[in-house]
């Protein structure tokens, strides 16, 4: 059976089919043929979709992170300070960046590992600034209304089941004209085309929705939001979305890169590992510079690993 689509409510058409190893099992997808949305269906239910997000899915924000931060503070200095609320805060790294900016920084997330690692590794080391933290989805925060001047979902909604009861809540809680900033992956990626299941922002189980500019910008209409900007390149993002995809695709141990920078794996806990390792570092003098030079040509032609969206509240 076709599901219809969460957007719209229009009918859908089959998309992809992968297998996925974490649950043994494939997931489909599908596409609206009215808006271009693309989701998986079925859904994994609840408890499957938390488990999706152990302890390792988190980690202490290092130098790295601290960078990469940066970009992304770079990209919001052109608004005026107020309340700002980080949905999918993660390790809060971004909360904690803003607040010391000036902000008055809320930060939400909705698994419970985040909770544990969030009390343990990062409430001492909180801006005062940053004025709460909670743990639980949005619609159960109970914010008042016309509350915050700016809300960002960083790399967050792909991971959501129901885009439109989220927005909704996003329009009640935001100030008339406030902004919001969402950066998902981009489905209609010149990556996904080349690289199909071997598409690093593909990331199934844990993207159960899977926008393009136009879905996206057709979502937040729909929702009472006008879209004001587009960027088509993210330095944090799109580099390295080919980077891995790229390894995916010469037949490397799925991700591996990304997940020794996670610390998920060692270099050197298996002689697969070790093979692994030495050919992928051989290969680093070719495949950074490619990387690079397509994923500004992707985003050039406007069909990159990811987009980050701007819109206002009308």
């Amino acid at each position: 059976m076709k599901p219809f689509c969460l957007s719209c409510n229009s009918e859908t058409s089959f998309f992809f089919e992968k297998f996925v190893p974490e649950i043994n099992s494939k997931m489909q997808l599908f596409k609206c043929t009215k808006c271009s949305l693309v989701f998986v269906f079925p859904f994994p239910d609840h408890k499957q979709i938390q488990s999706f997000y152990d302890s390792n899915y988190y980690e202490k924000p290092g130098f790295l992170v601290f960078f990469l931060q940066k970009f992304r503070v770079r990209k919001l200095s052109f608004l005026p300070k107020g309340k700002l609320l980080d949905v999918g805060c993660g390790n809060c790294s971004f909360v904690n960046v803003m607040a010391k900016k000036g902000w008055q920084s809320f930060g939400l997330d909705f698994s419970s590992e985040s909770e544990k690692y969030f009390n343990k590794m990062v409430k001492p080391e909180l801006d005062s600034n940053v004025k709460k933290v909670l743990f639980k989805p949005l619609k159960q925060a109970n914010f008042e209304d016309d509350f915050f001047d700016l809300i960002t979902y960083w790399h967050v909604l792909e991971h959501l089941t129901d885009p439109v009861l989220e927005l909704k809540e996003v329009k009640r809680i935001l100030k008339p004209k406030g902004k919001l900033l969402i950066a998902v992956p981009n489905i209609e990626s010149f990556s996904f085309k080349l690289f199909g299941k071997n598409w690093f922002h593909l990331d199934l189980p844990r993207h159960l929705i899977h926008f393009s500019p136009e879905s996206l910008t057709k979502l937040l209409g729909s929702q009472g939001f006008k879209v004001e900007k587009i960027n088509y390149y993210s330095f944090e993002h799109n580099p390295f979305g080919v980077f891995q995809s790229l390894y995916n695709f010469l037949g490397f141990k799925w991700n591996f890169f990304h997940n020794i920078l996670r610390k998920r794996i060692s270099p050197f806990s298996s002689l697969e590992n070790i093979v692994n390792f030495v050919f992928t570092l051989l290969l680093l003098p070719i495949i950074i510079p490619f990387s690079f030079i397509l994923a500004y040509l992707f985003s050039f032609l406007k069909k990159p690993d990811t987009f980050e969206l701007v819109a206002r509240k009308v």
